[in-house]
This record gives C-alpha cells, structure tokens and sequence, in this order.
C-alpha cells in the first residue's frame, strides 16, 4: 500500500505540492481563525449539568440576563494614606466620569460610602460588564475602555487606581498568553534548527520543518476554528501554544524517521526517486500506526466532562491528523524534488555510518536486561517530581503578578478580604412561584453568614417576579484556592440553609463583584 502511494507521490511531486498549497490557501483564506472559537471564561466550559451552570441558567430567567463579570476599579492615595472626604469626592466623580463615558459594553458605575474599606486604605468603583462570558473581545475592549478614562480623569488628583476582575485578568493574561507563545515558538524554533544541523549537518534540512510545519499549524488551526463553528464548542486560551507544541514535536520526529530512510536508501546506491518511494514505504507504516496511537489517546479526551478538556482532545487529534497527511505527501513530494540537496552542504550521506550510535545499538543488542533496566531507572528520576504535585484551580497564580489587574486585587486585599474581587452568587428561591417574604430573605442572609468560611453576605437582590433572589457570598479566603473549594463543595453546599419545599438554594461561582461592598466582618 504505501509502496504504491510512494510512487505516486514521487511520480506526481508537482502536483501533490501544488494541491498542498492551493488547499491550504483556501483553508486558511476562508475558514475562521482559532481567536473565533477562543473562551476565558472557565465557566463556560462546564456540563449543563452542574449547580453553578443551573444557578446561571435561574440567574438569567428570573433576572432577564447571566450573572456577569465586573470590574473593580480599586482606588487609592499614591501615597498609600487613609482616604480623606476629598479623596471621596473625587472617587465619586471618577464613578459619574465612567457613567457619562458610555464606555462601550459597560453598564452604569457605581461607588458610594459602603465601598469603602473599613481601614479606608481603598475605595472600590464597580461597572458592570454587559457583553457576554463568551465574547472575550468585546470584554477585552470593554476593560481597555475604562482604564483609558481612569488614565486621564485621575492625572494630578493624588490618587491612583487599576482594574481588577476577570476580564481585566483575561486582558492582562492576554497579552501574557501573545508573549508566552512568542517564546515557545521562538525556543522551539532554535531548538528544531539546532538539533537537525547537529545530526544532518544541512541549513536546508533544518529549516525545511519549520516552514512546512508552520503551515500545517496555521491550517490546523482554521480546522479546529471551523469544526468548533460546527460542533458549537469553544477551546481554551492555552489550546493554541499546545498545537504549536505538539505540532513541532510530532513533526520534526516524522521528518527525521523519513529524512533517516532516505539517506539510508541514498547511501545503498539508489536514485533520489527510487530512495523516496522505498522510504515511504518503509517509513508511512512506521508514521501513520504513531499518529493513530496519539490521534486515539487525544480522542480519549473527548469522553471528559469538563469541556476544557473535550475540545482540547479534539483540536489535538486534527492536528495531528493534518500532520500525518502533511507527512505522507507534502514533505516525501517536497524532498524527491531537492533530492540529495537537502543535505547539502553534508557529504556524510554518502560514507556508512559509523560513531556513537552505531556502538550504542550493538551494545543494547548484546545486553538488552541492563539496557532496559537503566533505562527504566533514568525514567523514574526525571518522574520523581510527580510525588510532591499539588493541582490548583487558581488559574490566575501561574500569571505574572506585576499586570495592573494583580497589583489592584493585591490592593484590594489591604482593605477587603480576598472574596470581595469574586463572590460566590448564592440564589433562593421560591418553589411554589410565591413571593419571598422580607423575613425569608433576612433568615436566609443571616443564616449564610454564619457559616464557616463565609465572610459577608450581601443584602439580596430580587427578581422582578419576587421569587427568587440574588446574594454576593464574599468568602474569607481566596475562592480559588482547594481549601476554599473544597469548604464550598463539602461544607456550604450541604450545610447551606435548605428547606424545601418552601424555598430552593443553589450556588453559583460566577464572577463578579459586590455592588455594594460594606464594612467587613471575618468569620471568626
């Protein structure tokens, strides 16, 4: 079969790369790009399923729209003293500033006396989001918008501010993500061309992956776009460094197994046509059983729950597959043409082979036990690390801490404790339809409150019907981190007041912020 393929692949060279080329035109002229399908919002990527997406879900039927996110404006003096009234004053005119700016897919600013800190080292100013979780670029603009107006109205008054919140984390981790990729990419490059002028001694040989592989990541990537325009799924903000990753890795392997055949048939005295067709045959087996193996484990991913996961599975295992495509044709039609050029200026395709790797394979042919033993001893060293892994579902902690929108929830916390950047929005509920009565609402705050690990609990906003309402449980520790989900999962959900049928409850780790933050009391 892949003798077959070889030959017409080598006898149709011109053709197959001008077919290449042409479709990948088209794909990536026409297809949507990765940044369509692209989500911040963790959130969004949960089964339907969940509390917190059915609490969203009666958020948005009772009150006409998703519980969205916030930024938090986190004023303060530049000199770090207590407000004063006439740092009040100004903040209040910075809040009418923004209100009066109409800052695009913003809603009305808030501040007052309640925002401030109970030590007054700060004064929060809260604008409501209005585009949605998943339209991260409206979001993005949104949150570019505002600090453009703190930038200028603040100038000269002693004061200083930033924006905290999610959006403004996803703006900062942003462009944190352009550079991060930035760097794996120029790494892997170096890295690519290193190796190969090491073992091939050729510019040519080292540059050839670079170029063909950057074009298969591109058209992977519109792939990935287009399936997730099909299939309705978002992927996550770290999905396109793992293509450039895998992509490279994967395919700087497959051209060297074909590259290595090549020679070998090249030094056994054939024609550069001859020598291709016999590598592919030899080495297409070798690729396509690889790449079926990764393309299956990524598959597997496609059966998680949590859909961060799913579309990252999916997305790998069409790369992979445009890769192994790309393998099979483009490269082995690509080579036939350069020929033994591809080499240059190397004479070494044409002496034997001799050196360190010869003698490294006869020894592990004579002793086979120790070599697999040794072997199996390095790979437990390089995984000793494993034994002291912690997984953390603080998504922020891996991100620089110098962005503004680190350094204002680091302010923040002078004033308020960590849960006032991102409460947890808890929801009553009336399971008869009936109104709730004024002391329903005041029994359940009062009774949230005093939970372990809670805060403050806002007073509740609610619905125009009257049968359900909203609070801010703002959690005394970092909502982040295990130790708070873990008090949410194990101790507020189950010890949350239930009471059924009179009333439902449900929690919903949306982000946001107080609209009103008060004067703070700590659980004891």
């Amino acid at each position: 079969m892949f003798a077959k393929w070889g030959r017409l692949v080598v006898r149709r060279a011109w053709w197959v790369i001008g077919g290449w080329l042409t479709a990948a035109a088209l794909i990536i002229g026409l297809l949507p790009s990765l940044a369509d399908i692209t989500s911040a919002d963790q959130g969004s990527f949960l089964p339907a399923e969940y509390e917190s997406v059915e609490a969203a879900h009666l958020s948005a039927a009772a009150f006409g729209q998703k519980t969205g996110s916030t930024a938090v404006v986190v004023v303060q003096r530049t000199d770090h003293a207590p407000l004063t009234e006439a740092d009040e004053g100004q903040v209040a005119a910075l809040a009418s500033a923004l209100a009066m700016a109409n800052v695009a897919h913003t809603g009305t600013a808030s501040t007052g006396p309640e925002a401030i800190a109970p030590n007054r080292s700060v004064q929060l100013i809260n604008v409501p989001i209005t585009a949605e979780s998943q339209d991260s670029e409206s979001q993005l603009k949104a949150v570019t918008g505002i600090r453009n107006v703190i930038g200028a109205r603040l100038s000269g008054t002693g004061l200083s501010a930033g924006v905290a919140g999610t959006a403004a984390q996803a703006l900062d981790n942003d462009k944190t993500f352009k550079r991060a990729l930035a760097a794996v990419g120029i790494a892997t490059f170096l890295l690519i061309i290193a190796l190969i002028l090491v073992i091939f001694r050729s510019p040519i040989a080292a540059v050839l992956p670079i170029i063909v592989i950057g074009a298969v990541m591109e058209v992977s990537s519109r792939l990935v776009a287009l399936t997730g325009k099909i299939f309705d799924f978002n992927v996550d903000q770290s999905v396109q460094t793992l293509l450039l990753i895998v992509l490279y890795g994967i395919g700087t392997d497959y051209l060297l197994f074909l590259l290595f055949r090549y020679r070998e048939r090249l030094r056994a005295g054939e024609d550069r046509r001859t020598a291709m067709v016999n590598a592919v045959e030899r080495i297409g087996e070798v690729i396509t059983s690889a790449a079926a193996a990764v393309i299956v484990a990524f598959l597997v991913l496609v059966l998680a729950q949590f859909g961060v996961f799913n579309s990252l599975g999916l997305a790998l295992a069409i790369a992979v597959f445009v890769m192994l495509v790309t393998a099979l044709t483009l490269i082995p039609a690509v080579v036939s043409l350069i020929g033994p050029m591809v080499f240059w200026p190397s004479k070494t395709w044409r002496r034997p082979p001799r050196g360190l790797f010869p003698r490294i394979g006869a020894a592990v042919g004579r002793r086979p036990l120790p070599a697999a033993v040794c072997s199996a001893l390095i790979l437990l060293a390089l995984a000793a690390g494993v034994v002291n892994f912690k997984a953390d579902y603080d998504f922020t902690a891996g991100f620089p801490s110098s962005t503004e929108s680190a350094q204002a929830a680091k302010d923040l916390e002078r004033g308020f404790p960590p849960g006032a950047l991102n409460p947890t929005q808890a929801y009553l509920r009336s399971t008869n339809g009936a109104e709730l009565t004024p002391s329903q609402l005041t029994e359940f705050r009062t009774a949230s409150a005093e939970l372990a690990g809670v805060g403050e609990v806002l007073p509740p906003v609610k619905a125009p019907n009257g049968s359900v309402a909203r609070y801010a449980v703002l959690l005394s520790g970092n909502p982040a981190s295990n130790e708070t989900i873990a008090l949410l999962k194990d101790s507020l959900r189950h010890q949350g007041p239930r009471r059924p049928p009179r009333r439902g409850y449900g929690l919903s780790r949306r982000s946001g912020a107080p609209r009103s933050p008060p004067r703070w009391r700590r659980a004891g």
